[in-house]
């Protein structure tokens, strides 16, 4: 067994361990970024996802109730070409918000 203590080279040991933990260190981040960052981007992407079906949602519930349900029978025509939408949005009048609330709420209550 040699005794390296009285040698001198008890430096080289601890550079050496500095060494070694920092890069540790670096991986160790490395590796957290790169979690957080996946994390982050799947739950973006199910968000986007969830806030396309709820808009869906509200709309169907919208244009289901009776007031909006008419409204679009009478406004829109099956298989209508539209080659100019200024042309038909000129004479567009939008409908009211609260009434359609209200009659979404009523029918939801049907329910």
């Amino acid at each position: 067994v040699f005794d390296y203590a009285n040698e001198g080279f008890h430096w080289l040991a601890i550079v050496t361990l500095l060494i070694f933990l920092f890069a540790v260190l670096v991986v160790l981040l490395n590796i957290l970024i790169a979690q957080l960052s996946d994390t982050y981007a799947e739950v973006k992407n199910q968000a986007a996802f969830t806030l396309e079906g709820t808009w869906a949602s509200t709309i169907r519930t919208i244009e289901s109730t009776g007031k909006s349900k008419k409204r679009r029978k009478e406004t829109y025509r099956p298989m209508e070409l539209v080659h100019r939408p200024q042309d038909v949005l000129g004479s567009f009048t939008p409908p009211q918000v609260d009434d359609d609330h209200k009659a979404a709420e009523r029918e939801r209550k049907k329910l």
